[in-house]
């Protein structure tokens, strides 16, 4: 299980723009909540939508996470 958070998304490893809040709205995401507490990257998945967005996504956090950071 890995856990995205706004710090992936702001992340400029990650590539990803800044869409998201409109991505999130669009497959009934919260964002807020997402923003709050981050979200599973198998929750991104299931949406079948952007999966190269996901796949960076995953990365930075993965990398976020061996770094040690939260």
């Amino acid at each position: 299980m890995t856990i995205i958070t706004i710090q992936d998304f702001a992340d400029p490893t990650s590539f990803v723009c800044g869409r998201g809040r409109v991505w999130f709205r669009k497959h009934s995401l919260d964002w807020e909540q997402f923003k709050a507490h981050g979200i599973d990257v198998s929750t991104l998945r299931a949406t079948g939508d952007n999966l190269d967005m996901i796949d960076k996504l995953e990365k930075t956090a993965q990398r976020r996470i061996q770094a040690g950071a939260n």
